[in-house]
């Protein structure tokens, strides 16, 4: 061993400064990485020989040590040596630890014997591969390292190789269960050491995090991501079955993945309902509580020096289905660290106060930046990701592309585990990495533990007392035969069965279990009375859809309402009760035990609906806004809730019944404040539903000639946007710019920020004033181009809107150029500059430069602060200049911004444009861009500024 670090420290030096990689595919290999894999297996092969010595390997060494030895001319041979020689001393470290924990005094002979003979045939095909490597390295070191690195694609010895392995993985389960219960404490550490990281957090990582007071602290972590996802976690760790999921934790693939140094992506795959959420979270734990892997608590060791987060997503809540959501919430898991629990990066303290002060929160790409930040900080970044495949699948690729980004780029150890089903896009991005399979023989005897845990809990209610031991054997059998795998399919199956109290009952039940998890759906649908389904399907059709979970108060209110036959009106039916809506929506939908809110159990359900009954996504938003619309166009409801609401301002003013505001009046306050987001959705769909598209033009006042708002629509602006300019304490974040609704006589106003237009086509091609403007003196141009409605700013110039329109009697200019340019919405930016708009005016001059932000007197000084290259681009090709110097702000030029933040592509580009590196500038914080280049610590963007 002493000899084999020598060799590899050699290596070590060669390479510890450079950042050599070959591609092999997709994925980049560095000799760097393979140097550090063989260190950290070799230290513990040390290790394990020191303190328990088991037998030498004294062939495997030979061959890797003549590996080492061999003369090499170029990076590629060497990754080939180090990446074979990292492999076969992983696949030893393990041997030897299996060797040394596994003997005849403490494990049966018959499972001793067959990891033996596993590990004889295993450490054979070792030698296979190290022979391989040495002969073809130098002619074609490509197919070693495709071998090794995309072992889902290996053939021949590699195929035969990964088999072994997990032959003696599986062996070792069997010596382990066997071993527990005389299980030594120190060979129990020595398993658990198989997968501790070596790497430890730099001392002086202290110097970017700063003190918050932690009522702060809360706020600021709130504001980033309010998901709950160390109550996911318990969630799910708690109704995991003691003792399952360990499979994972022991395949090779994992280990791998796990112990290495280098960067890498893990993805787990299997089909529908087979327990990747509970395998996910038999992960998560596996990183949280490292020497207690049972443990079920969410709070990280204390002594963690590492970055870690983790996410779960789920289809049919907004919160935890988009992508956005997750990268924010990763974001806020990274901005601090267990073993400093006051402090946060300073970096996210001063973006959290920028943010808030703006009124916005982080975008996809600030999400980007911001976690590869965090990852370059800490020595190792690990992100669990479970059920990608429940994410948004029109816009999961963003996720997909930022996190790959993340792997690829980071300074450091970036480590990502990905479960879900195999997607075809996902499929297309993950294949290329590490791959585990789920398939039924996998978690069979978690589900065969599962079952039993159900069979003892059932004989503990008494319910089979009279059942015998052996029909009691023949439903444990006869389940997990049938199971193929499927925990979801185990559980309905042992719930239906456990409802069983006599013997002959019970053999009936066992004798037609359905086949499928559909089939099972099925069966529950039709124990569902005729006129009940009717309740189910809107009971579905809401949970479908709603923006966040509804209570108990929330979802009764919403399912008592159905659509008149005439759909103009809506009906109400007060019979509908708690206990009637749990018993028709039994395991279809169920109320959450803790937080109380109601939720699909998982997302086979929903797909049920979807393929079956084909109550869709669409189906239910159209439904949704229909009962919104009539729920706002009924005055009676209306003034109730007008005349509720200023009841209300008195009560909380007071602070009395402030407890009572969200659940007697949470539907109402839904309608008012989320029916538009349901119109959104069906726009995005490109709907032209003519039932909703009548019902949006009567609430509007589309339909009037002239043109007027409704009175009921003039009720909710008043109602739900009336009092905000003076509320300082609310926070708008999350729906930035809706008090702009002002005034609410012109519908038009609404229409630009919320973008309605498919469902008003109608009113598009009609004659249209483009001239007003809204009490915040922005432009119906300027709004639409606010919140990135390319087909609404297209319609308003066709009607005669004017790009480089000014606002003559207000001295801080909203111009719809500068909004696109601060929204980063570069399609509206291109259309704005194709009609007209000048991109080199000063602030002021004309509104079509003009800024609403302090910081900035110049677009292309905006679009560099926002590290924008597509805007920067599209600007400097229309004519923007690169040498225009700010008037204030803490830059001075666009080249000084970029400077600062390290942007080295951006710094180029606006080098081939003409900027001056020289330049001396007239404000900001820095003198030239290099000073702002140095003060910033960014010594390539220096370099490239001095050359």
């Amino acid at each position: 061993v002493e000899e084999l670090l020598e060799l590899v420290k050699g290596l070590q030096k060669k390479y510890h400064e450079e950042a050599v990689q070959i591609r092999i595919g997709r994925r980049k290999i560095s000799p760097k990485d393979c140097v550090a894999a063989s260190m950290t297996w070799l230290t513990k092969i040390g290790d394990i020989v020191i303190k328990f010595s088991p037998n030498p390997s004294g062939l495997a060494w030979s061959v890797i040590k003549a590996l080492l030895q061999v003369p090499v001319t170029s990076a590629g041979e060497t990754t080939a040596i180090l990446a074979s020689s990292a492999r076969i001393l992983g696949i030893l470290g393990r041997g030897k630890a299996y060797e040394a924990v596994f003997k005849d005094d403490n494990t049966p002979l018959e499972r001793l014997q067959t990891l033996e003979i596993g590990l004889v045939a295993l450490y054979a095909k070792s030698l296979d591969l190290l022979a391989y490597a040495a002969q073809h390295f130098k002619n074609d070191y490509r197919k070693v390292l495709g071998w090794i690195t995309d072992p889902g694609h290996a053939e021949s010895n590699m195929a035969e190789l990964i088999q072994c392995e997990r032959d003696v993985v599986w062996a070792a389960e069997c010596c382990e269960k066997a071993r527990r219960t005389a299980a030594d404490k120190g060979h129990t550490e020595l398993l658990l050491s198989l997968r501790e990281s070596t790497t430890h957090i730099f001392d002086d990582m202290r110097r970017v995090f700063d003190e918050m007071e932690a009522q702060e602290m809360l706020k600021a972590l709130d504001y980033f991501s309010n998901v709950k996802f160390g109550e996911q976690h318990q969630k799910k760790a708690e109704a995991r079955t003691p003792g399952t999921g360990q499979w994972l934790l022991q395949r090779c693939e994992f280990q791998d993945w796990d112990s290495t140094e280098s960067s890498a992506i893990l993805w787990l795959h299997g089909t529908v309902g087979m327990g990747k959420s509970f395998l996910a979270s038999s992960v998560v734990d596996h990183f949280l509580n490292p020497h207690d892997a049972a443990s079920k608590s969410a709070a990280p060791d204390a002594e963690d020096d590492q970055g870690f987060a983790f996410f779960y997503c789920e289809r049919g809540s907004a919160d935890l289905s988009e992508p956005i959501s997750v990268l924010r919430s990763f974001v806020r898991q990274l901005s601090i660290v267990p073993c400093y629990p006051n402090l946060m990066q300073n970096k996210y303290i001063q973006l959290y106060r920028e943010k808030r002060k703006q009124g916005s929160n982080l975008s996809i790409k600030e999400c980007r930046d911001q976690l590869l930040v965090s990852a370059n900080l800490y020595p190792r970044t690990t992100l669990i990701l479970d059920g990608l495949d429940e994410c948004n699948p029109e816009e999961r690729w963003k996720l997909i592309d930022v996190l790959s980004e993340l792997v690829n780029q980071a300074e450091n150890s970036v480590k990502l585990f990905i479960s879900s089903r195999r997607e075809q896009d996902i499929a297309a991005h993950l294949d290329s990495h590490n791959v585990i399979e789920i398939n039924a023989g996998d978690n069979w005897q978690d589900i065969a533990n599962f079952v039993k845990q159900r069979i003892g809990e059932t004989e503990k209610t008494g319910r089979w007392n009279s059942i015998s031991k052996v029909l009691k054997d023949k439903v444990e059998k006869t389940v997990c035969e049938k199971s193929q795998g499927m925990f979801r399919w185990t559980y309905l199956q042992m719930d239906q069965l456990s409802k069983c109290r006599q013997e002959k009952q019970l053999e009936a039940r066992l004798g037609k279990l359905p086949k499928t998890l559909n089939s099972t759906y099925d069966e529950l649908f039709r124990g569902i009375q005729e006129g009940d389904r009717e309740i189910l399907e809107r009971a579905v059709k809401w949970v479908m859809c709603t923006t966040s979970p509804f209570t108990t108060n929330q979802i009764l209110d919403a399912v008592r309402l159905s659509i008149a036959s005439d759909g103009t009106r809506l009906d109400w039916d007060p019979m509908i009760t708690e206990a009637t809506l749990l018993d028709i929506c039994s395991h279809l939908i169920v109320k959450d035990s803790e937080s109380g809110k109601w939720k699909f159990p998982h997302t086979s359900v929903i797909e049920y609906f979807e393929e079956v009954h084909l109550w869709n996504l669409e189906q239910s938003h159209s439904f949704v806004a229909k009962i919104c619309l009539l729920y706002l166009l009924d005055d009676e409801k209306v003034d109730w809730m007008i005349s509720k609401a200023y009841l209300d301002d008195i009560y909380l003013s007071t602070g009395e019944l402030a407890q009572d505001y969200g659940i007697i009046h949470g539907f109402q306050q839904y309608v008012g404040l989320r029916w538009f987001r349901h119109i959104s959705t069906l726009e995005k769909l490109e709907s032209r539903e003519a039932a909703v598209s009548n019902l949006l033009q009567q609430f509007l006042g589309t339909d009037q000639t002239p043109i007027q708002s409704s009175r009921h629509y003039r009720r909710w602006v008043e109602l739900f946007f009336g009092g905000q300019e003076n509320d300082t304490e609310r926070d708008y974040s999350y729906e930035e710019g809706y008090h702009e609704f002002f005034p609410a006589e012109c519908p038009l106003i609404g229409i630009c920020i919320l973008g309605f237009y498919h469902l008003l086509q109608d009113y598009w091609t009609s004659p249209i004033d483009v001239l007003p403007i809204n009490k915040a003196k922005r432009d119906l141009l300027s709004i639409a181009a606010f919140h990135g409605h390319l087909e609404i700013c297209e319609r308003l110039i066709e009607h005669g809107a004017n790009a480089n329109r000014q606002i003559d009697d207000h001295p801080n200019d909203y111009s719809a150029l500068s909004t696109a340019v601060r929204q980063e919405h570069v399609d509206i930016v291109r259309l704005l500059i194709d009609h007209g708009a000048d991109p080199n005016l000063p602030n002021g001059a004309n509104p079509n430069i003009g800024t609403d932000d302090e910081r900035f007197d110049n677009l292309l000084l905006a679009a560099a602060v926002e590290k924008n290259r597509d805007m920067c681009r599209l600007l400097l090709e229309h004519g923007a200049d690169v040498n225009a110097h700010a008037e204030r702000g803490n830059y001075g030029s666009p080249l000084a911004a970029a400077a600062y933040n390290g942007d080295q592509d951006l710094c180029q580009l606006f080098l081939g444009h003409g900027a001056d590196a020289n330049a001396s500038l007239d404000s900001g914080n820095y003198v030239t861009a290099l000073v702002a280049a140095v003060v910033g610590g960014n010594k390539e963007v220096c370099r490239l500024l001095i050359e």
